[in-house]
């Protein structure tokens, strides 16, 4: 939960400062301001192909995700909509603040977050979501995945495989639910069972895939289908 407690005070830090001819958010004019000094940027990690936003674009990010937080329905899905707009740029910055949840209603939970990336995962190139599958944000790989799974993008199966061995349950169910998108396809594997049960299934799951890979017609599945997961 850090990045709650986090969150105001990079925006203290990083939004820039009002300076000449600019305005309030009621239309009064604001006295010039000494510009802050080594104010430092969000240590975002960012896939190899993504350059890092200027200052400005950063600050602009920020402050959008800084406003998922607010409890006001407008100001937090005009805040969504302004990062799906920025597109992939904010995808790091949306990873390393995390998912932010919001109750619509008792037991009724939405993920934000999931909102914001998903359509801007959804219009990236095969390559660049197969970089999002391995990137460093429990958050982006698992919207990465849902995006695989939903645009049937069988090519990215092997990298999906691997997240079956993730140490992180939500990336393995992520992952599973990917994976039976595609190939409707079950071979008992339950991102909850213990290590050795998941191994053995993850292991038929590639064999599986080995030898589609191998012949136009693959073998049957060969395993019934696992119980439905509660």
């Amino acid at each position: 939960m850090w990045p709650r407690t986090l969150l105001p005070l990079l925006l203290a830090a990083c939004v820039a400062p009002l300076g000449p001819g600019r305005f309030d958010s009621a239309g009064a004019p604001v006295a010039d301001r000494p510009p802050r000094a080594e104010v430092p940027r969000v240590e975002v990690e960012f896939p190899p192909h993504l350059a890092r936003p200027t200052r400005e674009e950063e600050e602009r990010i920020v402050s959008a995700i800084g406003r998922l937080w607010s409890s006001e329905f407008t100001v937090y899905t005009k805040a969504c909509r302004e990062l799906v707009e920025i597109g992939e740029p904010a995808t790091p910055y949306l990873g390393y603040f995390g998912d932010v949840q919001k109750e619509l209603q008792p037991g009724q939970r939405v993920n934000v977050t999931r909102i914001a990336l998903e359509p801007i995962l959804g219009t990236l190139p095969g390559d660049r979501l197969a970089a999002a599958l391995d990137s460093k944000y429990r958050a982006v790989r698992i919207a990465a995945a849902h995006v695989a799974g939903r645009r049937g993008m069988t090519d990215l199966t092997p990298a999906l495989l691997r997240m079956l061995e993730d140490s992180d349950v939500a990336d393995r169910e992520a992952a599973v639910y990917a994976l039976r998108s595609l190939h409707n396809r079950y071979f008992g594997y339950r991102a909850s069972d213990p290590r050795e049960t998941r191994d053995a299934a993850a292991a038929l799951w590639r064999a599986w895939w080995d030898a589609r890979a191998r012949s136009e017609e693959p073998p049957a599945e060969g395993a019934a289908p696992a119980p439905a997961e509660g």
